[in-house]
């Protein structure tokens, strides 16, 4: 064999498996962009049933406080809230399967706080005073709700991380 056969063998054989590997790459990253968009997908839907069924809470939690104890409209609110929550904590399940770690702890947090704090003691006789009740409800609460809310934004990797820790935390000051 001649040295000219034998180059054009070899660049052959590399043209072949330069283009057998990139079609292999290609594919492998394709699938690998397919399923982030599928958990992706999932995560959005899984976060959003969760966030929306604390913020139900939270309103049912509000109606319940406002109604006199022991009439019969405020056990009626009182169920409704039990049912709230059970269904909260139902949508959880969900998200937790498919979410991170990190988003894991702040969804946990939070429902916590909307079942043992805002929904248990909405429904409690005799009433939480009105200071206490908006401190639970509104700046606990939302401190605890945009946690969530941006811990699950920065999970689905849309854009770029929205807020830093230390803001959060002159919040709370």
């Amino acid at each position: 064999m001649s040295e000219t056969s034998i180059i054009t063998i070899i660049l052959s054989l590399i043209a072949v498996v330069g283009i057998l590997g990139g079609t292999w790459l290609g594919r492998m990253l394709e699938r690998s962009n397919e399923t982030r968009k599928w958990r992706r997908e999932l995560c959005l839907e899984a976060y959003t049933e969760v966030i929306s069924s604390c913020d139900i809470v939270a309103f049912e939690a509000d109606k319940a406080y406002g109604i006199e104890c022991g009439s019969l409209a405020h056990n009626k609110q009182s169920e409704v809230v039990l049912e709230k929550v059970s269904e909260m904590y139902r949508t959880v399940d969900k998200a937790i399967l498919l979410g991170s770690q990190d988003v894991h702890k702040k969804l946990d947090n939070l429902t916590l706080y909307c079942g043992k704090e805002i929904a248990a003691k909405s429904v409690m006789c005799p009433k939480l005073p009105e200071s206490e009740w908006h401190r639970i409800r509104g700046k606990d609460f939302a401190l605890l709700f945009n946690d969530c809310l941006m811990s699950a934004r920065n999970d689905l990797e849309i854009f770029s991380k929205l807020y830093r820790r230390d803001i959060i935390a002159e919040i709370k000051e």
